[in-house]
């Protein structure tokens, strides 16, 4: 063994990311020649790298900020009556 670590960029390591997250972790890894454990680290955060929103948490978070909306608006004016 060289002894030598490879760097990756934060580029590198957000579209190893979301790779991961249509593909799966394992099979990501694999297309991008690194290992698997690296792309998991990288998604927990660690070596400064955050994890980026899925669209599915997008989608989530902007139906429950609709239903919230919805309610409070009509506790409003419900109470404004």
């Amino acid at each position: 063994m060289s002894g030598k670590r490879r760097k990756y960029s934060k580029e590198f390591k957000g579209e190893a990311i979301n790779l991961a997250e249509k593909l799966g972790v394992v099979k990501a890894a694999e297309e991008l020649g690194i290992h698997h454990d690296n792309i998991r680290r990288w998604i927990k955060g660690e070596n400064g790298v955050k994890p980026k929103s899925t669209l599915g948490t997008l989608e989530l978070e902007t139906e429950v900020l609709k239903k919230s909306t919805a309610i409070f608006s009509k506790d409003h004016i419900g109470g404004s009556k």
